[in-house]
């Protein structure tokens, strides 16, 4: 049932509620670890919808789904962007140690092209894969000085949600807030771009009192 597309209403609208696939997979979910094997098998279907919704549904099992680490390093090279979104997610969340978890995504992400989406999806994920911030934060500080708006951003929110583990990144998240880019956001089916510096300054707000020597700097937006 992980294909089956069935609208909840007659309407075929996706947000009016979800679909018989997202049914099947949060009961998928709630079986826990026996269900394991059969979202492994699933992660080859010849359906990409059917292998995005297993990924997903390993990202809900967590770390109960530990054995399919290696299907999922191997779906990273799946051929439909959206199926590689969902395995970087599970890949996360799955428990795998950091130290062979960031190291494969940050290949992941050093070999994507510019474009590529999931260069996005791999920053927001490191948050997951290395809570304590034992690896992560020099790529996320480099990333801060991408040319694309959404990587930067994706950068700035998971520095974040580390709090003031995120102290090494406070000069450089300074610095940043005097880009001009944008990111793209969306509410329902409308589309419209955010400053990153937004983003920007959320982290050094969640990052606290070590954040202290970018006060000058907010102060200066302020008055702008």
């Amino acid at each position: 049932a992980l294909n089956d597309l069935g609208a909840p209403t007659k309407y075929d609208v996706q947000y009016l509620g979800p679909r018989v696939r997202n049914a099947a997979s949060d009961a998928l979910a709630s079986i826990g670890r026996p269900a394991v094997p059969a979202l492994i098998k699933a992660l080859r279907h010849k359906d990409p919808a059917t292998r995005a919704m297993a990924a997903d549904t390993l990202a809900k099992l967590g770390p109960v789904a530990n054995t399919s680490f290696a299907e999922l390093s191997r779906t990273l090279n799946d051929p439909e962007p959206w199926v590689r979104d969902r395995a970087v997610d599970a890949i996360a969340r799955v428990g795998a140690a950091p130290q062979v978890v960031v190291p494969l995504l940050e290949q992941k992400y050093r070999r994507a092209d510019k474009d590529d989406y999931i260069r996005v999806s791999i920053l927001e994920s490191l948050a997951n894969a290395d809570p304590q911030a034992t690896m992560v934060i020099p790529l996320l500080i480099e990333a801060l000085d991408d040319s694309d708006g959404d990587v930067m951003a994706a950068a700035a929110r998971t520095l974040g949600s580390y709090n003031n583990k995120a102290r090494p990144a406070v000069n450089v998240l300074n610095e940043a807030l005097g880009t001009t880019k944008v990111r793209w956001d969306s509410y329902a089916d409308f589309g419209f771009t955010v400053p990153v510096r937004t983003d920007v300054v959320r982290a050094l707000a969640a990052i606290g009192p070590p954040a202290k020597g970018a006060e000058p700097t907010l102060i200066r937006l302020m008055q702008q």
